[in-house]
């Protein structure tokens, strides 16, 4: 190759002249260079254009120290390649935006993530908490009290059943499961004092069983007092049909409902005429309410309903019978009332008091335990006990209940209040 005409100095001043050299494309625009590039590594290299480039790199050996030298180095100290590199974003991220693509800040609230809904006064506040709300952090903490030092609920107040006293002003009605396999006993407990056998209709109107997700038998039907206290009358819709699987069902809700306001009988109509159709029972006219079957009771679980007690399926003929077959569960919404580690050592009757002796084990004051021991008190009272003594329970009260001493059975089971016009 022939040699160059000019010197060093001489090449330097050339350089130097030469205007600045400055890349105008954007991150993206050098990001998307550098990929194609990459790409193009597996593409055919033709001879021609490869004998062009050593050509042009042995050009370039010669004159790049004394270019790189001038303009390989920018104000800010930085190499021209690490610039790029600083800008560029990772191979795995998105190009960086640009300020224009670039949104506005958001406003300080509006940046920050919505606090946890529970327990917000166990968090420790951040840094940057802003003075009031510090403050107002401090405050919950003062009034919150801890979990070990909160006072446990003592049960006063908590109960499943209306009390032999509600008698005058309660009425218990049957209701029934929407599957129609159950029969829930619910008293309906006047706000208005006590009421007369001609105002049970208008307590049953006023009940809203569909908030507890039952279903009413008694629709289109009208309670009527009769000219005897000892009888009851029912007088159904002549519009109304009982369906064949629910005849049986039907005869069960009324019996349920008003043997235990001392009635004796019930006498049926539909409309004017004397009797119901009860299909293969006939025209029923009256139903012996003396006459009733002894069962034991369960709780009724379901998302639409709180915990309610419910009769067993079947009946029994003694109490001791009842209790034995209330330990295991019937279905998986029919549940035993007795939890799990507890069980009833003995079965005492004496008169109308019935003793009740568990195995020694730890009964804390719950709404489980509470439920149990109010389960037994009706179902002892289906047997005619007006009294139970519940003993080595290893408490002295248990919700309303006293331990060791005769506890009063109560007028019936899941109080609703109504208000009877």
């Amino acid at each position: 190759m022939k040699r160059s005409e000019y010197n060093d100095e001489q090449l330097q001043e050339l350089l130097s002249q030469l205007p600045t050299l400055k890349d105008k494309r954007s991150r993206e625009e050098i990001y998307r260079g550098l990929a194609r590039s990459r790409s193009a590594r597996h593409k055919k290299i033709w001879i021609g254009p490869l004998l062009a480039s050593f050509a042009a790199l042995l050009i370039l050996t010669l004159i790049s120290p004394f270019w790189l030298e001038e303009l390989g180095t920018t104000p800010e100290g930085n190499s021209v390649k690490e610039n790029i590199a600083l800008d560029l974003p990772e191979p795995d991220q998105a190009p960086a935006e640009s300020a224009e693509e670039r949104p506005a800040a958001q406003p300080e609230e509006e940046s920050q993530a919505p606090a946890p809904r529970e327990k917000m006064t166990d968090q420790t506040e951040s840094p940057d908490t802003p003075p009031e709300e510090k403050n107002q952090t401090e405050a919950a903490k003062e009034e919150a009290v801890p979990e070990d030092d909160a006072p446990e609920n003592d049960g006063e107040t908590v109960t499943y059943l209306a009390e032999e006293s509600k008698q005058e002003q309660s009425l218990v009605m049957a209701y029934s499961d929407p599957n129609v396999r159950y029969t829930i006993p619910v008293t309906l407990v006047s706000e208005n004092g006590p009421v007369s056998a001609g105002q049970y209709g208008g307590m049953v109107t006023a009940f809203q069983e569909d908030k507890l997700g039952l279903t009413n038998y008694f629709e289109n039907i009208e309670i009527r007092e009769s000219e005897s206290p000892e009888i009851i009358e029912i007088h159904m819709d002549e519009s109304r049909e009982l369906e064949s699987s629910s005849e049986a069902h039907f005869a069960e809700m009324i019996k349920e409902s008003f043997s235990g306001k001392g009635f004796e009988k019930a006498r049926l109509f539909t409309g004017k005429k004397p009797g119901i159709e009860m299909g293969p029972l006939g025209l029923v006219e009256e139903l012996d309410l003396k006459k009733r079957e002894k069962k034991a009771f369960y709780k009724y679980v379901s998302k639409n309903s709180q915990p309610l007690f419910v009769y067993s399926e079947e009946s029994y003929s003694t109490v001791s019978e009842a209790f034995q077959n209330m330990y295991r569960d019937q279905d998986e919404t029919l549940l035993s009332i007795i939890p799990k580690g507890v069980s009833i050592e003995s079965v005492k009757e004496k008169g109308k008091e019935l003793i009740l002796t568990f195995k020694p084990a730890d009964m804390k004051n719950d709404e489980e335990f509470i439920f149990m021991l109010e389960g037994l008190l009706l179902t002892a009272k289906e047997f005619g006990f007006e009294t139970v003594t519940f003993r080595d329970a290893k408490a002295e009260k248990i919700g309303k209940i006293e331990m060791n001493k005769p506890v009063k059975v109560p007028f019936g089971p899941n109080p609703v209040p109504v208000e009877n016009k």
